[in-house]
């Protein structure tokens, strides 16, 4: 009979497995950086996108009206603002239709009356009459608050263009209404009233200088154009991104000062509340800079922090200036420019951001 050979097989050892898994370990904490870098440029370049396209909308606004959308049409932070102006210009004419057929809770125009604009010369440092109220009287009725029935729910859509991917916030307060990473720049503080730390329904709307105002009043209404822009459309801030701040957590997404599309705060918090109109509008300048920090380095918090544009990005936040592009802007940015670049009218010596 022929001999039988028995043939050994030779497996991995103990040792070698777990050298193999160790360099496979290795290589994936080598990789993970790279790919979360790859997908956060993606998130950022979307982010940017949507600030683009929220920027064409208030240009083609201003093309059919010849003012930018009023940021919010009373001084009690309650109303619809300038994000449900925007829906015919960045693809949502159905939410647009359906809000304008509700006229028992919306009442917006679907065409606001031009006639207002003719002659131009807005007043906004006081020394003369204020432009002609360009709303109309419901604007200024409880049915026309932000609230969730109009349009059949309308104000609790979630629509991409005003989400960052990168934001850590719920996509809808836990009131239901759709998030928006993104507010208006109102201004800087430089030349306010000794004493006034935030705007209030005793400081009128005409003497802020951003690019996206709050109406002053109860009986008038403040657009901006593109002629009050003295600093140059390509160095003044329109939008810029937001994102969690002092009364804004992943916990508690259901405060007065969480950013809606819709408008303002409609939980009746006006802007005695200092920052309760921080759901449409932000400050900026060397008391507000990007991205500060919701708690103090002793733990206390920072009510501030609401009123600051900030973004879940390395070091920094998107901003759309008016005239149509979109900027990075680093958190290092000195104080003087970044609050330059908030304000339309101050004549500051400024270099494109």
């Amino acid at each position: 009979m022929p001999s039988l050979r028995f043939r050994s097989r030779r497996g991995f050892t103990l040792i070698e497995l777990l050298v193999v898994i160790a360099i496979i370990a290795i290589l994936i904490g080598l990789l993970l950086p790279a790919i979360q870098k790859v997908r956060e440029a993606a998130d950022r370049s979307t982010c940017q996108n949507n600030l683009k396209q929220l920027a064409v909308g208030f240009n083609t606004y201003h093309d059919s009206y010849k003012v930018f959308p009023n940021g919010e049409f009373n001084d009690d932070s309650e109303m619809w603002g300038w994000g449900p102006l925007l829906l015919p210009y960045i693809e949502q004419g159905a939410l647009w239709s359906a809000l304008v057929a509700d006229k028992t809770n919306f009442n917006l125009p679907p065409k606001i009356n031009e006639q207002a604009y003719q002659g131009g010369g807005w007043d906004f440092d006081g020394n003369g009459s204020p432009p002609p109220d360009y709303t109309n009287a419901v604007f200024r009725s409880k049915s026309s608050r932000v609230n969730t029935a109009a349009g059949n729910g309308a104000a609790t859509t979630v629509i991409k263009t005003f989400v960052c991917p990168s934001d850590i916030l719920s996509k809808q307060a836990s009131n239901g209404y759709g998030k928006s990473n993104y507010c208006g720049n109102i201004g800087n503080r430089n030349g306010w009233p000794s004493g006034k730390t935030y705007p209030d329904g005793t400081f009128p709307a005409r003497n802020l200088n951003g690019t996206v105002l709050w109406g002053g009043d109860n009986n008038s209404t403040f657009p901006v154009q593109i002629s009050d822009i003295k600093d140059g459309t390509s160095l003044t801030f329109l939008l810029g991104e937001v994102s969690a701040s002092n009364d804004v957590t992943v916990a508690n997404n259901g405060d007065g000062a969480f950013p809606i599309w819709a408008g303002g705060n409609p939980n009746g918090r006006g802007w005695s509340d200092a920052y309760a109109a921080a759901s449409d509008f932000r400050l900026a300048d060397a008391a507000f800079m990007i991205n500060m920090p919701a708690k103090n380095s002793a733990g206390a918090a920072v009510p501030d922090s609401n009123l600051t544009f900030r973004s879940q990005h390395p070091n920094g936040a998107n901003f759309a200036l008016a005239d149509g592009s979109v900027r990075y802007i680093s958190g290092d940015i000195s104080p003087t420019s970044y609050a330059a670049l908030a304000s339309r009218n101050g004549g500051e010596v400024n270099s494109s951001p």
